[in-house]
């Protein structure tokens, strides 16, 4: 049998209130791109979002990094307003600088959230590590010798730095000759 059931608009109307706030509370996606999988203190972390919206809706569009567990909000938030069915695209990018990141390193992703939803990237690697490759024109030196070091550094993420490195002290050597291993650093 087959029985039909017919609401009144007293009786409707909570269940039209319960389905409007699910909508609301899907009324956005948000799609973030692809990232690196190691970024290094200095540089420049970017990617996309495109934030869709089956209603329209308005809210603060925030963005965070969030590093071994600790969440630190980046970028300044913005204020969106997304019609009904369109996308916003926009670009996320901001220096991984001390001013504005703080101490941040190790396993991060980033998080955006606008309207109830929120995405987060793939996990990378965000390290502050160069590695110095140095090698010595001379297997032994004498006092007063002058020495030459030649060398590459290259950050964790196998880019070269930018840069130079300056002799900040001077060592002068009290035998006449000391084994490349033991001899003291002056860079």
């Amino acid at each position: 049998t087959t029985e039909i059931y017919t609401l009144s608009l007293h009786d409707a109307l909570p269940i039209l209130v319960l389905f409007s706030l699910l909508i609301s509370l899907t009324s956005a996606s948000i799609l973030l791109g692809q990232t690196n999988k190691i970024y290094n203190k200095g540089e420049l972390f970017q990617t996309t979002a495109t934030v869709n919206s089956n209603i329209g809706v308005n809210g603060i569009l925030r963005t965070y990094l969030i590093c071994d567990g600790i969440k630190k909000q980046v970028v300044p938030i913005s204020y969106l307003s997304i019609k009904q069915g369109t996308q916003k695209n926009m670009n996320i990018e901001f220096p991984l600088i001390d001013s504005m990141i703080g101490d941040q390193k190790g396993n991060c992703f980033v998080q955006v959230n606008f309207s109830n939803s929120l995405a987060n990237t793939q996990s990378f690697k965000l390290s502050n590590k160069i590695n110095l490759n140095v090698s010595l024109n001379e297997d032994r030196v004498s006092p007063q010798e002058q020495i030459i070091l030649d060398g590459v550094a290259i950050k964790e993420d196998k880019e070269p730095v930018n840069g130079f490195i300056t002799d900040r002290k001077s060592t002068r050597l009290n035998s006449s000759h000391i084994p490349l291993s033991r001899m003291p650093s002056s860079a």
